[in-house]
């Protein structure tokens, strides 16, 4: 934290009231003493973009109620992003129906139509039983009206901050989509090779039980990577030769096929 101390602004009002607008009986809102503090402390500060943390906290109104919802975001967040001449980020927790559809929603719709976009923070959902990293997140743009919607930011708590481990989509140069690739390439062989020393074999099947990625991904040597990057490296690998399928027999005697690598190319 003392490394931001010059380009943050913390106000700290825990046990406050921090409501930003309230309402009268017909549903007009006005905003409260303590949206003209942050605004006169925002501008003073020359701040370019303003977090609002939580909405339960700074919305006096019914997160039901679409008139009330549109009032808070426009007039009196809208009114702190054009005052300030940057943007506002307001952060809120999702329904239960919300987490369930990994949409991020909750209340009226106005929460999602009214705002220019919408990121979605969640943990990774298991992929074929793959055990999870418990510090691991997702990064989503589930809303977007000057950008593509879908891409997604892989994070991992780590010393108190959290790390972009990789980044879906086009946005992303391509040294660190190289460099993501190659770990994922690395990790593959080293599932392989352990997997082999153990005296079991990978397919490169998609419908066999022992199908490499769906396998790999369970293992402890997986290095965070899942099925559908493990098949990305598959394919890469056996592109690049470094792997190929080959036939051999089970102690049943019965004739099967399993990958190995390819003889002369275990420093890949």
């Amino acid at each position: 934290m003392r490394d931001l101390t010059d380009m943050v602004t913390i106000a700290r009002r825990v046990g406050e009231d921090n409501t930003l607008m309230v309402f009268d009986r017909d549903g007009r809102g006005t905003v409260t003493q303590v949206w003209h503090q942050i605004r006169r402390t925002a501008v003073d500060h020359g701040a370019s973009l303003l977090v609002v943390d939580t909405a339960a906290d700074a919305f006096g109104g019914n997160e039901l109620v679409r008139t009330e919802v549109r009032q808070f975001l426009c007039q009196a967040l809208g009114a702190l992003a054009r005052d300030i001449k940057g943007g506002v980020l307001l952060c809120a927790h999702p329904s239960v129906r919300g987490v369930a559809e990994r949409s991020g929603v909750s209340g009226s719709t106005a929460w999602n139509n009214t705002v220019r976009s919408r990121l979605y923070l969640d943990r990774p959902r298991p992929e074929d039983g793959a055990a999870l990293d418990p510090n691991a997140r997702v990064l989503a743009r589930v809303k977007a009206n000057h950008a593509a919607v879908g891409e997604e930011i892989q994070l991992r708590w780590e010393c108190g901050v959290l790390s972009s481990i990789y980044r879906s989509g086009g946005l992303i140069g391509p040294f660190e989509t190289g460099n993501r690739e190659r770990a994922a390439d690395q990790a593959f062989l080293k599932c392989l090779d352990t997997a082999l020393a153990q005296g079991r074999s990978a397919s490169a099947t998609p419908n066999a039980s022992t199908y490499a990625p769906k396998m790999f991904c369970q293992m402890d040597q997986r290095s965070g990577f899942g099925r559908r990057e493990f098949e990305r490296a598959m394919e890469r690998l056996l592109g690049a030769k470094a792997i190929h399928v080959a036939s051999y027999v089970k102690p049943n005697r019965h004739p099967a096929q399993r990958i190995e690598r390819t003889a002369g190319e275990a420093s890949f």
